[in-house]
């Protein structure tokens, strides 16, 4: 799925347009953004929690040059399912999560 068949997918099943369902999907993504540069979690209950972690410097190999690089710390965004949805996906087993 992507954003455009999310937008449309939402639009179905509020019974909105389209334009209104693009523009409430964007704010959504926004205000998630938001809080997730100003460093907080975004936790909703029941799908996930997406957090910022600090990725340590670490050593590579250019696929160019063959030439030893070494990537600079950065920021990335995990994603920790949750239950409801882990359960959902897992056909109702109760399975250990694994992190």
């Amino acid at each position: 799925m992507n954003k455009n068949i999310l937008i449309a997918e939402v639009a179905e099943k509020t019974n909105i347009s389209k334009k209104l369902s693009k523009e409430i999907v964007e704010a959504v993504f926004e205000c998630m953004s938001d809080a997730l540069e100003s460093g907080d979690n975004v936790q909703i209950v029941g799908f996930g929690n997406f957090k910022v972690k600090e990725r340590a410097a670490r050593k590579g190999v250019s696929l160019q040059s063959k030439d030893n690089i070494v990537f600079p710390p950065c920021k990335v965004v995990s994603f920790k399912v949750g239950k409801t949805l882990r359960d959902t996906l897992n056909g109702g087993c109760d399975c250990d999560d694994e992190e």
